[in-house]
Formats: C-alpha cells, sequence, structure tokens
C-alpha cells in the first residue's frame, strides 16, 4: 500500500516526515503531491507537482454535468497512475477543498487521516467545522459530484487517525496521535545569523481585514525593537501576500519602519522553515499575529511578541480571529 501526502506548505512537509517515521514507513513508499508550488525539502520523496485548488476552484460543476464527470474522470486516472493502480491511504491538512474530498473518496482509496498543518489544527473539530461552513451544494453541483464530495466538512468525522506535532494539536479528537516534536530534519534553511524574525498574516490578502489596518500593526511590532540591539529584521511574507498583487507594499513598509529605527530589513524565502529555526536558534526573537508559527516558537523557548492588538486598533474584524484563538497560543505569546 501507498501512502499518499498533499503538501502545500514547509509545516506540512515537516508533519509528514514525522508521520511518516512514526508509521515506520520507508520514504519509498510514500508520494508526496506538491501543491502552491511546495514539494519536500529532500530528494528521496516521490513526488507530483499538482495544480489543484479551491481558488479558482478546479472542479467547477459548469452548466452541464457531462464536463464535471469528465474532469472527475481525469482526475480519478491521474492519481490511479500516480500510485501505479495500488491501494493507498491519503494524509491530508483538512478536507474540505474538493479536490482533497476526491482524493479521499477515490476507488483506490482505503481510508484518510488528518496531518498537522498550522493554527486550524490546534482546534476542536467542532470548533472549525463550526467556524469554517461549507457553502451546500446546489442542485448542479449535487448532479456532477454529489456522491463523491458528501459533506464537505472542513475535518471530516471519518478521519483515521489526527496527527499532530504537539500536545496541544488536534485537541478532543477521539482518534491522535502526537508525533513531533518539530526539532531535527529537515533544516530549517534560513541564513546563518537571524536574529529576529516578524512573521505576515494573510487575513488581508484574503480581504477578511483591511491591508492599511494589517500594516499598522507591523509598524507597532518593528516600533517595539526599541531598546533592543537588533541591526536586522528579517521577514517572512504570508503566502497569501506573495501571490497578490500587495508584495510590493508589504515590503516597501517594512522597508521603512526599520530604517526610520536604523535597521535593514531582509525578506526570507518561502520555503524557509521558521518552526525549524526556533528550535536551531531558540534565542531568535518571533514577532507574529496570527501564525502557527509562534506555537512552534514557543515551545522551543523562543521569545515571541504579538502584534495582533495594534492591526485591532485599526480594524476590528480581527476581534473574533483573536477570540478563536486556541489556549497553546496565548500560552506562547507575549501580547504588545
Amino acid at each position: 500500500m501507498r501512502h499518499v501526502f498533499l503538501i502545500h506548505s514547509p509545516i506540512t512537509d515537516l508533519a509528514a516526515r514525522r508521520v511518516l517515521g512514526h508509521l515506520g514507513v520507508p520514504v519509498e513508499e510514500a508520494i508526496v503531491l506538491a501543491s502552491r508550488g511546495n514539494g519536500p525539502r529532500a530528494a528521496d520523496w516521490t513526488v507530483v507537482p499538482v495544480e489543484y485548488s479551491h481558488d479558482p476552484e478546479s472542479f467547477p460543476a459548469g452548466r452541464i454535468p457531462l464536463g464535471a464527470w469528465s474532469r472527475l474522470r481525469r482526475f480519478d486516472r491521474r492519481i490511479a497512475r500516480i500510485v501505479d493502480g495500488s491501494r493507498f491511504h491519503a494524509y491530508l491538512p483538512q478536507t474540505s477543498q474538493r479536490f482533497m474530498r476526491f482524493l479521499a473518496t477515490h476507488r483506490l482509496c482505503e481510508g484518510f487521516s488528518l496531518f498537522e498543518e498550522g493554527l486550524a489544527s490546534y482546534r476542536t473539530l467542532e470548533a472549525m467545522n463550526d467556524a469554517s461552513p461549507v457553502p451546500p451544494l446546489r442542485r448542479r453541483e449535487r448532479r456532477a459530484y454529489g456522491r463523491r464530495l458528501g459533506m464537505p466538512l472542513f475535518f471530516d468525522p471519518a478521519y483515521e487517525c489526527a496527527y499532530g506535532l504537539q500536545d496541544a494539536s488536534f485537541p478532543g479528537f477521539e482518534r491522535r496521535c502526537v508525533v513531533g516534536p518539530t526539532s531535527g530534519e529537515p533544516a530549517s534553511d534560513a541564513p546563518p545569523g537571524v536574529e529576529c524574525v516578524l512573521v505576515g498574516c494573510g487575513l488581508a490578502a484574503h480581504g477578511m481585514i483591511d491591508v492599511d489596518a494589517d500594516l499598522a500593526g507591523i509598524e507597532a511590532a518593528v516600533r517595539a525593537l526599541e531598546g533592543r540591539s537588533l541591526a536586522r529584521v528579517h521577514y517572512k511574507l504570508h503566502p497569501a501576500v506573495l501571490r497578490s498583487d500587495l508584495t510590493d507594499r508589504y515590503r516597501s513598509v517594512l522597508e521603512r519602519a526599520c530604517a526610520a529605527s536604523g535597521r535593514e530589513a531582509t525578506e526570507l524565502g518561502p520555503n524557509v522553515l521558521l518552526e525549524a529555526l526556533a528550535y536551531e536558534s531558540p534565542r531568535t526573537l518571533f514577532l507574529v499575529s496570527l501564525s502557527s508559527v509562534a506555537l512552534y516558537a514557543g515551545a522551543a523557548g523562543a521569545e515571541v511578541l504579538c502584534y495582533s492588538g495594534a492591526v485591532a486598533r485599526h480594524d476590528p474584524r480581527i476581534v473574533p480571529h483573536l477570540e478563536a484563538l486556541p489556549a497553546a497560543f496565548e500560552e506562547a505569546v507575549t501580547l504588545l
């Protein structure tokens, strides 16, 4: 049997490796579907880049069912080729997106498990399913995909096991297993001498809070460094920002804010694994708004300052997101 992982971020790469190690499964039996341009950091995986997404939707219903059925058949045939006709178990960060549902309901799939991807993995199944409702299928969609989609919940209760990296992962899940910690391989790939990292948030890029409010929070975070002997602030923008037309604006604000305090701003590459950096260099200072990096950095003993309160002073729409944070996040950070 093959083990098929959907990897779409550095943290899912790390979590997938921990799951394989816990199960004692040779890497040669694993297949990675690499989404969003993110793949494993080592060459020992079988990697298949995939272009499936929910924005834009890769599996629209269309005007007539025939086109939708054709898309789904092509997907099923492709997955069968990838696993060489073998039965497989799927490992997914969540189950609300259509291509994830289609993977979990493929005729060769014997079941699926969840594995850690970030803040969502630190909330209960009920909380995430209530907080992230999936719109009900329209009649056309039911005709096209209803049997395979079922009820596309964020966390489908039919999961076999939920694999987390810390004791606080997947709270209240009936079938859970801790496979951490986040220390060890793979390496962070960060440049030497990183003393301070500002970790960007994706809410503004998704239109959930005002961009100016998010940028004001970032400026407040940089000002909070006054009195610290830091010559450089490294930063990592959220993938949603990097995919948007906001990238240059965020970079400009960070460079100006750092220059005003006599510091340089240096961007980290998208594949730098901040969770691993926290363990490699626990004296690194992390500045976060809403990011799961805070959980891992706090567990590693690093200092974590949270600037989301400064964002809230400019846009209260962030407040419900703050209130929904798991207790582990609050324990890991110091609020500015």
